[in-house]
């Protein structure tokens, strides 16, 4: 989400389009409009009035050097992701560590169908499983804080 701002003045056939990256202007009625846009670029639709029927055909302002920043930006999130992937594995912990990450999560499902059956029974095992959850994540914590990933 973000701050966005559109203005329009109309007279006639000339419109002026206000809005926070420039100033931008069009001419033309039904079936044709000629605009140009605030990044300097041009469109041009043409249309048959009242069928919702139109083309348009729109060219880019050559002075800006165009980029596609979602490919650059997801390469570089990709990279990112797999560079953490690679130091944050649990892979990368002892045996003993990764032996309770398994235990925790082969009971959790059963361990909340259960709960949502017989609530009342099995208050103290989730109580305890809590504990155990708690327990887990300090010795995970501390031999991270001790050990540096490679």
């Amino acid at each position: 989400m973000g701050f966005r701002y559109r203005k329009s003045y109309k007279a006639g056939p000339f419109r002026l389009n206000v809005s926070k990256s420039g100033v931008g202007w069009s001419f033309g009625g039904k079936g044709y409009r000629y605009t140009k846009k605030a990044n300097g670029g041009t469109r041009v639709t043409k249309s048959i009035p009242g069928t919702g029927l139109s083309w348009v055909n729109e060219t880019f302002d050559k002075s800006k050097k165009a980029t596609n920043y979602s490919t650059q930006h997801k390469r570089k999130l990709n990279e990112h992701i797999r560079e953490w992937n690679k130091k944050e594995s649990i892979k990368n912990f002892p045996a003993s560590i990764q032996k309770h990450f398994k235990i925790l999560m082969i009971t959790l499902i059963p361990l909340l169908i259960l709960f949502c059956i017989f609530p009342i029974i099995l208050v103290f095992p989730v109580i305890i499983y809590l504990g155990y959850l708690l327990w887990v994540l300090f010795i995970t914590l501390k031999y991270r804080i001790t050990h540096k990933f490679k």
